[in-house]
C-alpha cells in the first residue's frame, strides 16, 4: 500500500473523534492540530503505534499573533474572529453573553507549519478554513472539509471555500450529508 507522505488534520478533536489518528499506518507523518486544551490534553497522551504522529496545541489564524480570543464550545470551539457554524447561527450580540468561555489561545499561520509536503488535509477547524487555504502554500492531493449550512450566512462561506478550492483545481466528492442536506462531508480531489 502507497502511503500518504504528510497528512494534517486541523481541529482535529480528541482520539475518537479525529479523522487521521486512527489511520497512522496510511500515513508516513500525521500532524495534528487541536487548539482546545480538554482535547489536545486527550489526544496528546493517546497511543502513537508508529511514532509518526505528532500533535500542537495552537490555532491557524490569518496572523501569527502570540495568542488571540478563543471560545472554548468543547467539540465546537473557534477562534472569537472565525466564521464558526455557531457564530453565524447566532444574533450579532451573542458573543457579548460568551465571555465566561472565551480563552487565548496560541495562534500560526498555515505558512508557518506547511513545507510544501502536506499530500492530506482535513480541516475541521470551525471557521477557520478561509485561513488555512489563503495561506497554504502545500496543494494536497485530498482536502476533507466538513460543512453545516442551516442559514443563508453558512451557504456563503461554504460557497467562499469551494470557489477558492475549485479556483486551485479541486474537485469535490460528497461523502456523507444529512437527510435535509445541512450537512456536508466533502472529499476535494486535484
Amino acid at each position: 500500500m502507497n502511503k500518504y507522505k504528510l497528512g494534517v488534520e486541523i481541529g482535529c478533536g480528541d482520539r475518537y473523534s479525529s479523522e487521521l489518528y486512527g489511520r497512522w499506518n496510511e500515513f508516513e507523518q500525521i500532524q495534528l492540530i487541536e487548539p482546545n486544551e480538554i482535547l489536545y490534553h486527550d489526544i496528546s497522551s493517546a497511543p502513537n503505534p508508529e511514532e509518526n504522529i505528532s500533535v500542537g496545541n495552537f490555532a491557524i489564524s490569518d496572523n501569527s499573533a502570540e495568542e488571540q480570543p478563543f471560545y472554548n464550545f468543547g467539540y465546537c470551539s473557534f477562534l472569537s474572529k472565525a466564521s464558526s457554524f455557531l457564530k453565524l447561527s447566532c444574533e450579532d450580540s451573542a458573543p457579548d453573553h460568551w465571555f465566561d468561555l472565551q480563552t487565548m489561545v496560541k495562534c500560526k499561520k498555515m505558512g508557518q507549519i506547511d513545507c510544501r509536503d502536506i499530500d492530506y488535509l482535513v480541516l475541521t477547524c470551525q471557521g477557520s478554513e478561509m485561513f488555512v487555504l489563503n495561506n497554504m502554500v502545500s496543494r494536497p492531493k485530498v482536502i476533507r472539509t466538513k460543512y453545516y449550512c442551516h442559514n443563508a450566512k453558512h451557504w456563503e462561506y461554504y460557497n467562499q471555500i469551494s470557489t477558492l478550492l475549485a479556483k486551485y483545481g479541486y474537485t469535490p466528492n460528497l461523502l456523507d450529508r444529512s437527510q435535509y442536506s445541512t450537512y456536508f462531508h466533502i472529499e476535494w480531489t486535484k
